[in-house]
């Protein structure tokens, strides 16, 4: 299946800083390596660069870890460029988690962060309940059910145990739907701070 935007009811982004790469180069020395230096590859891989008014985009929740000065500065960034472009957006900050932190309690029932999550997905995905079953139309039992299972996997590193046995899991899941899935392969090196 080739799925237009408007298959997409909403797209949820967890504490990132690489939604504007090449504003990401001019400070962070740390993914340079990771990211290497062409332009054109730096804007491709960048959400900014990618937003364009008229478009069926979907609504945007940005999700902002720990207070980082320079994820927050991203987002907010890119939030600016999703309202000009008349794209919805909404920005949670949850300074009181660690990347990790929100991304290991993300799905459990007390979460506050999973709760305004979860209220993301009901507005979203019931503003066009009518449109039927379709690979892109999943209630949201089965989002929440799809969370867990993220969540329950472990801590996602690129790279890592996790990181393929997430792709692999993913790659399934879309399957199901009836969607093509192919994979790309690089080669990343990877940090470990000890």
């Amino acid at each position: 299946h080739r799925l237009g935007l408007d298959s997409i009811r909403g797209v949820i982004e967890l504490d990132t800083a690489a939604l504007d790469v090449p504003f990401l180069m001019t400070y962070s020395k740390f993914h340079r390596p990771i990211f290497g230096s062409d332009e054109r590859v730096l804007r491709a891989i960048s959400p900014t660069h990618h937003v364009t008014p008229g478009q069926q985009t979907p609504p945007f929740l940005l999700v902002v870890a720990a207070n980082n000065r320079q994820k927050l500065v991203q987002s907010r960034r890119f939030a600016n460029v999703l309202k000009k472009a008349g794209i919805g957006v909404t920005t949670i900050e949850a300074p009181d988690r660690t990347h990790a932190t929100l991304n290991r309690n993300l799905g459990s029932p007390k979460d506050p962060y999973t709760s305004q999550i979860m209220d993301f997905l009901e507005e979203n995905m019931n503003q066009n309940s009518n449109q039927g079953e379709t690979p892109g139309n999943s209630s949201v039992p089965a989002l929440m059910r799809d969370v867990i299972t993220y969540s329950e996997l472990g801590i996602h590193r690129t790279g890592s145990s996790v990181d393929l046995a997430t792709a692999d899991w993913l790659e399934t899941r879309l399957t199901q739907t009836g969607m093509e899935v192919s994979r790309q392969w690089w080669t990343v090196d990877q940090y470990v701070f000890t």
